[in-house]
């Protein structure tokens, strides 16, 4: 009597911890489902905003690309513009010279001239009086000047004075081509490089981002490889669990309204849930599985507009069309009886109602052999 108590304890107390494992590792995977979920969308929110990034830096390469062709178009430009004006400081220049050479003549002119007076014994003559003088024609204008002057050497003094204006001016203009020559290749040069430099800061960071871009990539891959392993040991354990006539129903309180089988037009491969009311319902996950398919971007198209297909394992699935929302995503695990989406009017539809399809490997068959 005692031994069958004990007994029973003892298988009691096997049943609480394998109660308690099996909770604490449905809980346990469920945390990891969750945890697998969350990852994947952030990784695929960084690697969407990388690639921005990368969109944006490489479109600001190409307008910096741009400008860096538009200043050496003008440099180019520029630089035929200043093989004429080296042209011109090349004959400038040589005008100089013979200019210099002139003054010099003339002075040696003006020379003879003093030394001339000097012999005769007029000592500091009027001619070496103008050629000293700090404001040569304020002298010249003064008729005494002028009086004792001869014609030629009037002449020589005016040529000598006139040589010395044109020699300034020249030099002048010289100074002047030289500095914009200068400053043009300068300035045109400076926004070149800078242009340069701030390309190759760009290239740089469109290169780390490319490299931060593989990176997530390649966890991504490893986050989806995961989810597949998970996802197909999932079906696995859950294979011997879906068999026909045991999925519930997918919109309580409504019936079929159309039923799987020919129409005047092809052929219907699901069965319709309609009725007063029905805009907007819940719809139910007939029984566990993976979400396969959750797509909320055919609203108005044809088609099934908004839609859901779960994977119960074994070959078995089941979609869900026309939705006007949609609860769930791809990869997603789902439990009978959770929320997928609404019932809508999206799609090919011409009413608010639930399309329903069973697969089995590939094909699709009637699902009223399957809903409890």
């Amino acid at each position: 009597m005692l031994e069958k108590k004990l007994n029973t304890k003892i298988i009691s107390f096997i049943s609480i911890a394998a109660l308690f494992f099996s909770q604490s590792t449905v809980a346990a995977n469920a945390k990891a489902r969750t945890s697998r979920h969350h990852g994947q969308a952030d990784l695929n929110s960084q690697l969407a905003k990388v690639r921005n990034d990368i969109s944006n830096r490489s479109n600001k390469s190409q307008v910096l690309m741009s400008q860096i062709k538009s200043f050496q178009n003008q440099i180019d430009t520029e630089s035929k513009k200043l093989e004429g004006l080296n042209q011109s400081i090349n004959e400038k220049q040589a005008r100089i010279d013979e200019l210099q050479e002139k003054i010099t003549q003339q002075r040696e002119t003006l020379a003879n001239l003093v030394r001339d007076e000097y012999i005769s014994g007029n000592g500091l003559t009027q001619i070496e009086a103008l050629v000293n003088s700090d404001d040569f024609w304020d002298l010249l204008d003064s008729a005494d000047i002028i009086q004792k002057l001869s014609n030629r050497e009037l002449e020589d003094i005016k040529s000598y004075v006139s040589l010395l204006d044109e020699l300034d001016k020249i030099k002048e203009d010289l100074a002047k081509d030289k500095d914009f020559s200068y400053s043009t290749k300068e300035h045109l040069s400076a926004n070149k490089k800078e242009l340069e430099s701030t390309l190759k800061n760009n290239n740089s960071i469109i290169a780390s981002l490319k490299n931060k871009e593989t990176q997530i990539a390649f966890e991504k891959k490893k986050q989806e490889e995961a989810t597949s392993k998970a996802h197909m040991d999932y079906i696995s354990s859950h294979k011997s669990q879906y068999t026909k006539g045991r999925y519930r129903h997918p919109i309580p309180g409504y019936r079929i309204t159309s039923p799987f089988g020919k129409r005047r037009r092809g052929f219907h491969y699901g069965v319709d849930f309609s009725g007063s009311g029905i805009n907007g319902k819940p719809i139910l996950a007939v029984a566990d599985g993976v979400v396969i398919k959750s797509n909320s971007t055919d609203k108005w198209g044809h088609g099934w507009g908004y839609c859901v297909m779960v994977d119960h394992g074994n070959g078995y699935a089941t979609q869900y069309a026309h939705l006007s929302a949609v609860s769930v995503k791809p990869g997603q695990h789902v439990k009978s009886g959770d929320v997928l989406g609404k019932v809508g009017n999206t799609g090919h539809s011409f009413g608010s109602h639930l399309h329903f399809e069973t697969w089995h490997n590939g094909s699709r068959y009637n699902p009223a052999t399957e809903l409890q």
